[in-house]
């Protein structure tokens, strides 16, 4: 009995020792897998941030400042009502990536083209006040939040203004001036300088023969271009243009 009852005390201490072991196992890797998937998805978002920006600089150049704003807008739009319509995750996980990209194709268009169409005195107010767009959208958001309970019901109310928005632009919107000359259309950019300085009630107009763009040489360097990312390891003060996380 006493044999028997260490032997069997031994094997329980044992298992306790393996349960244990298996417990601090469990712990470490769910913290090792928590961390490596934070990195993983860190890294994801940067790189997509990037190169999204970067696909929006490209478009805007080659297809215009207005076709790529309502693109963006129809296609931010389409997805939102379809995400709210469908019951498939793999399905709702593609959509929400398009809108993403619906929405980053918006805006840097949108920072470019109230910059373009401002005067030097005002083309700071310009893009600063696109910011407040942000601001007044997560103000409503959390309005219907609070009244809303079905996430589906709100996707579907916050994506149907960019569909009309899209297709009022079609007709409200004009092209960037400044774009126009740089693609070398000079009769639409004198029709919509000419609206605008109606609509400003300026005495002049443009003539289409004497309208130039003027063009600053790149004198970019490594040094610059990487100079304004060391300021924030060695300056003590950080200029903020506008907040990180966007919708």
């Amino acid at each position: 009995m006493d044999l028997t009852g260490r032997v069997h005390g031994r094997e329980k201490r044992i298992g306790s020792s393996y349960s244990n072991l298996s417990i601090y196992l469990s712990i470490y890797l769910s913290i090792y897998l928590s961390i490596y998937l934070s990195i993983y998805l860190i890294h994801t978002y940067f790189s997509l941030f990037v190169e999204i920006h970067t696909l929006a600089t490209n478009t805007r150049i080659i297809f215009g400042r207005k076709t790529i704003i309502i693109a963006a807008l129809l296609l931010q739009g389409i997805t939102g009502i379809l995400t709210s319509q469908i019951m498939n995750m793999n399905a709702i996980l593609i959509f929400r990536a398009l809108t993403a990209i619906g929405i980053a194709l918006s805006f840097v268009p949108s920072v470019v083209f109230g910059a373009e169409i401002s005067s030097m005195k005002n083309r700071t107010n310009a893009t600063i006040a696109i910011q407040f767009y942000f601001t007044a959208g997560y103000f409503i958001l959390s309005i219907l939040t609070y009244y809303i309970r079905t996430w589906k019901l709100i996707i579907l109310l916050i994506s149907i203004p960019s569909i009309a928005t899209g297709l009022l632009f079609i007709w409200l919107l004009p092209e960037s001036p400044r774009w126009l000359l740089t693609v070398k259309k000079e009769k639409e950019a004198e029709i919509i300088l000419n609206k605008m300085a109606k609509v400003n009630k300026r005495d002049f107009s443009y003539k289409s023969d004497k309208l130039e763009i003027s063009i600053y040489p790149d004198d970019t360097t490594v040094y610059r271009y990487f100079s304004k990312y060391l300021d924030v390891i060695y300056h003590e003060e950080l200029w903020f243009s506008h907040g990180g996380s966007l919708p």
